[in-house]
């Protein structure tokens, strides 16, 4: 079984492209962008045809089995592409998934999307007993260090230059949300074609371009990121967003964090968050978990009585007082 990520795919592809390909994680644009290549590449090779489906407990599997059918009749080139809705995998789809990649052969490509490949899920048959036709692509959001390179080598395939320090910025205001990165990056491109892009160029281009909402300053409390997390506030007040909607999502997010923490003797893992607290994005159980990691019971406790405080305060219409709570509130969540 070889195991790529999206940027090492292309010069794959380039050598051969292979009739199984394992897609596994949940970020959108490396699933789209991994899939588009893989399409691209298949089309040139003859592959015209493209069947989707959805793998959940209503799959009509006659169906699918048919175009596998139709396809020894006509000699057509096809692409099968299937998703397993939340990972909905029993011994039925196990098992059915096997039987389809038995058929496999020079007209017919797989693609499958998998939320999460645990160790236990490598031990599915279709993976195990195909594992020397089968090529794994990791399209989950890459972790801090990782991220920072992508940045870069994204940056550099569409011809600018960025530094440690402007890469470290990106990282800090979108996390992992990779689509908009790519976005700023076509925006610099087109702001300032000529030149060396500055810090302060970057700066000024995303205070006019980034929309910041209360899940934006959700998800820097989390992670900790106090000096993001007091600007993100500060541009949600200067946008008239209702305190309330601010203290719901956050209320929500410290009642999972204290329920964890009172419930759960064991370390909290990615699986944990999945199968017993359904918690099914990838980036919130990383953000649950670093919050977790960082926060003890007492501020969870302290941030309730805040919230108390806040409570009142938008019922009196304190306006001024309510602000500078969440201030107090953002200080305290990202010691």
């Amino acid at each position: 079984m070889i195991y790529l990520y999206p940027e090492q795919l292309s010069s794959q592809l380039k050598k051969k492209i292979n009739n199984i390909y394992i897609l596994y994680g949940t970020n959108p644009l490396l699933l789209q962008e991994s899939q588009n290549k893989i399409y691209k590449t298949a089309k040139k090779c003859g592959f015209n045809q493209k069947y989707s489906f959805l793998l959940d407990k209503n799959t009509n599997w006659s169906n699918i089995f048919n175009k596998c059918k139709n396809l020894h009749l006509f000699n057509n080139k096809q692409i099968l592409s299937f998703t397993i809705s939340n990972n909905y995998i029993n011994d039925i789809v196990n098992k059915k998934i096997s039987v389809l990649f038995s058929l496999c052969n020079k007209n017919l490509l797989f693609i499958v999307h998998i939320d999460k490949l645990t160790n236990y899920k490598k031990n599915y048959i279709f993976l195990k007993k195909f594992h020397h036709k089968t090529i794994l692509i990791n399209c989950n959001t890459p972790q801090a260090n990782y991220l920072l390179n992508w940045i870069l080598d994204t940056a550099k395939k569409m011809n600018i230059l960025l530094d440690h320090k402007i890469c470290q910025l990106l990282h800090e205001y979108y996390q992992d949300d990779l689509s908009s990165v790519v976005e700023l990056l076509k925006n610099l491109r087109y702001i300032y074609p000529d030149d060396i892009i500055s810090l302060t160029q970057v700066k000024k281009t995303i205070n006019k371009l980034i929309n910041f909402t209360p899940s934006h300053w959700i998800n820097t409390l989390l992670s900790g990121n106090y000096k993001l997390s007091c600007h993100i506030l500060h541009k949600l007040k200067l946008e008239n967003i209702e305190p309330v909607i601010l203290l719901r999502k956050l209320q929500h997010e410290i009642l999972l964090l204290l329920t964890y923490k009172q419930q759960t003797q064991q370390n909290i893992t990615q699986n944990l968050l999945s199968d017993k607290y359904k918690i099914k994005s990838n980036k919130h159980q990383l953000l649950l978990i670093k919050a977790l990691k960082r926060l003890n019971f007492n501020q969870l406790s302290i941030s309730i009585k805040i919230m108390f405080q806040l409570e009142l305060e938008i019922k009196q219409n304190n306006i001024y007082n309510t602000w500078s709570t969440f201030e107090v509130l953002t200080l305290l969540l990202c010691q």
